[in-house]
């Protein structure tokens, strides 16, 4: 009876070991999926989830406030493919976008080799404006599996119009340098970068060519270089 009773608690005790050991492992998994979450919440870029078919299953609140959703979860189930298409009479019957704002090439296939970096997309926000994004498409594997993918982006509406007001600005200044009266050449280590068509006709020099030839005498050169250095 006593050996019968000892092995009854030892048995017990090993329950109870047992559960312990699964208690603190399910306390663990879940203070790592809380930062994941945390993390991914925390990020100003969209997170998506893709499956292998390409279908949304996870979404973070930047992604979907990015897109023009309230609620992340009302992406779950949309095909990627349909961030690149403009809604038409409600959400249910979206019709495509012109040529150049057609689904591309990777959203038919998500999981791929090797991550995917592109600056040259655009998605579709849910009233159907449409905005340029930076991506990262990162294949996503376990055990030698394939899982899907994680989709990251950010919009770059900001960057985009930078870069344009840019290369408007610059081709302003070079409009008015090409019909310039005085030559105007940039120069660097003797190679000449840029060279206006009155710069090309007083001296024969192009881009590529060495400044130093702009001198008869090279001693100006050195000269012109302390003048500049002051």
């Amino acid at each position: 009876t006593l050996l019968f009773g000892w092995l009854l608690l030892h048995q017990q005790g090993l329950r109870e070991a047992a559960q312990d050991r699964a208690d603190l492992a399910v306390a663990e998994l879940q203070a790592r999926q809380d930062e994941l979450g945390l993390m991914l919440e925390s990020t100003l870029d969209g997170m998506l989830r893709l499956d292998l078919q390409g279908n949304i299953v996870f979404s973070n609140h930047a992604g979907a406030r990015l897109l023009g959703f309230d609620d992340p979860l009302a992406l779950t189930g949309r095909h990627i493919a349909r961030l690149c298409v403009r809604p038409q009479g409600g959400d249910t019957s979206p019709a495509p976008l012109p040529a150049q704002h057609a689904a591309p090439d990777w959203t038919e296939q998500v999981v791929r080799d090797a991550p995917l970096s592109s600056d040259a997309q655009q998605f579709c926000r849910q009233d159907g404006s449409v905005f340029p994004v930076s991506i990262l498409l990162t294949p996503l594997r376990h055990a030698g599996r394939e899982q899907g993918a994680l989709l990251a982006f950010s919009d770059i509406t900001v960057q985009k119009n930078s870069d344009a007001l840019l290369l408007a600005e610059r081709q302003r200044w070079r409009n008015l340098l090409d019909v310039a009266p005085i030559g105007v050449a940039i120069s660097y280590q003797t190679k000449v970068l840029f060279a206006n068509p009155r710069y090309t006709e007083l001296t024969g020099l192009r881009v590529g060519d060495s400044s130093a030839n702009t001198y008869v005498n090279q001693e100006d050169r050195f000269g012109l270089y302390e003048v500049l250095k002051k």
